[in-house]
């Protein structure tokens, strides 16, 4: 009898351990560098976006002036800002009393410039404009169909598809049909399989992102994929519109 008020305690530690509030905690994949093969075939992914700033009302110990090309000041914004919009791209800054989409441009001197982008034409931001093998005089990001990738492997307007995306609902109650377009490079975006998706202002913080809830944030998510060629991808191409977006909101 002893005994089988012991084997009862434990079973209720362990199942107490694994849940809490009714919910067991996901642990999230752990990132493994794949072999040039593996990287051939899957995934590593991570997700970027649009960060919105107020800098009208905002007070910070460090400002820094987010330049055009010819050396104008476009905005002022804090240090932490400046640092984001060149982590993720784009940006959307809100000072003195306008509000400007603004995306990462060249450099003149060693130093990073900006350019502020025409919604009206792209919505969600520009991506790259060019490639080794064509240049594009204007690429607007579309949200949860966009990837970065490495332009010396990929080309822009390559239309990458991934089996475990099929499906899946994107916020605006639309069904995702798995296939996504090469429109953005990146610094850190090298090699193989090595995408970075676009989630336009949905935070990869938010739980409700659906690149975040299928663990495209995390590097060591690898679900395969494959590079669609011919009349499929030209199909593709025409119902998104590439290189623009196919509505302009």
């Amino acid at each position: 009898m002893n005994i089988f008020w012991v084997l009862c305690s434990l079973i209720f530690l362990v199942s107490c351990a694994g849940s809490h509030s009714g919910t067991t905690a996901k642990v999230r994949p752990k990132y493994v560098p794949l072999s040039l093969e593996d990287s051939k075939k899957l995934i590593t992914p991570t997700v970027y976006y649009i960060p919105r700033y107020d800098q009208s009302t905002t007070a910070c110990a460090q400002t820094v002036n987010m330049k055009a090309k010819d050396g104008s000041v476009l905005a002022t914004v804090c240090k932490n800002v400046y640092d984001s919009c060149l982590m993720q791209g784009t940006c959307l800054i809100k000072t003195s009393g306008q509000t400007k989409l603004i995306n990462v441009g060249s450099k003149v001197d060693g130093e990073r410039r900006f350019v502020v982008v025409d919604q009206s034409q792209c919505f969600y931001g520009r991506g790259a404009v060019r490639d080794s093998v064509k240049t594009h005089s204007l690429m607007c990001l579309d949200p949860y169909f966009s990837v970065a990738a490495d332009l010396k492997i990929y080309r822009l307007g390559e239309v990458i598809y991934i089996p475990s995306f099929t499906g899946v609902m994107l916020p605006d109650g639309t069904i995702h049909d798995g296939h996504f377009i090469v429109r953005d490079s990146g610094g850190s975006i090298n090699g193989y399989g090595r995408f970075d998706f676009f989630s336009g202002f949905d935070s990869p913080k938010d739980g409700a992102n659906p690149l975040v809830f299928h663990e495209f944030i995390d590097k060591g998510t690898h679900v395969p994929y494959f590079q669609v060629t011919g009349p499929k991808a030209n199909e593709i191409l025409i119902q998104r519109n590439f290189p623009r977006l196919k509505v302009l909101k």
